[in-house]
């Protein structure tokens, strides 16, 4: 496998837009199926973002992630590959971070958001993330939040067509999993911050975010990134009602990107 280097290494060269990422941007645009205004605001940024020639998509990567996600649903939806690429595979030619280290996912109910939170850890904790030990931590307000993503990346390990090939790759017991190459876990965290100050971890994924009131839990997980190379966070949410909490906070911040005024 071939590892990364983060910081002072070789610069790539930037890259064109993916095809999959390119599809679903003139699915957009041309309103096939209609979208959002914030849809289509979302569409010229991430055009605006390549056109500055100063970011790059490992597609070797990619395809990797791909390849895991394929075996894992019946069929990976467009919006699911956007994701992916954009959020797990596309760096900065300067230094080989992550164009884009926090995220705002939020989807309807039943959209497949734990399927995708699952998918999403197994790749960075498994052999195609360069970065060793990249924890990623799931945490939510209650315990079925924070696990179902788990069971469900350990319902796809435990799949008999693809165990044997899981068991080369992956440890796992019945509440967490380890990348055997990576070193990388996955784990379910309730939002009780106690002894949460101590976690290292590579990314940060909070669910169902539109129940907090306030930042204080989200800190505590938070304050572990930093000490892995390319630290991420992603909040995944339905909406809900909750009104002037987290969600309203990352809502107004997100229209703001989006309006291109930050």
């Amino acid at each position: 496998m071939t590892r990364r280097r983060v910081g002072n290494a070789k610069q790539h060269k930037p890259s064109p837009i993916p095809r999959e990422v390119e599809s679903y941007l003139k699915s957009i645009e041309n309103d096939k199926p209609r979208a959002s205004k914030d849809l289509h605001k979302l569409a010229k940024l991430v055009r605006d973002a390549f056109a500055a020639k100063d970011i790059y998509v490992d597609r070797k990567q990619f395809d990797a992630y791909l390849n895991i996600g394929n075996a894992m649903f019946p069929k990976l939806m467009p919006w699911q590959k956007f994701l992916c690429c954009l959020e797990l595979c596309t760096y900065k030619c300067k230094d080989n971070r992550p164009r884009w280290n926090h995220s705002l996912n939020l989807m309807a109910r039943g959209g497949g958001k734990d399927g995708t939170i699952a998918w999403f850890a197994l790749c960075l904790t498994s052999k195609n993330n360069p970065i060793p030990n990249y924890d990623v931590d799931i945490c939510a307000n209650n315990e079925m939040q924070s696990l179902r993503p788990v069971q469900d990346a350990i319902a796809f390990l435990d799949n008999p067509i693809y165990k044997d090939a899981n068991k080369a790759s992956f440890y796992w017991t019945t509440q967490t999993i380890k990348g055997l190459d990576n070193g990388g876990k996955i784990t379910g965290h309730t939002n009780n911050a106690r002894g949460k100050d101590g976690l290292r971890s590579g990314c940060v994924i909070l669910n169902e975010i539109h129940e907090y009131e306030d930042y204080a839990n989200i800190d505590v997980f938070l304050t572990g990134l930093g000490k892995k190379a390319c630290p991420r966070s992603m909040y995944f949410s339905t909406n809900g009602n909750v009104r002037e909490g987290v969600l309203d906070d990352e809502l107004a911040q997100a229209e703001s990107i989006l309006n291109g005024e930050q």
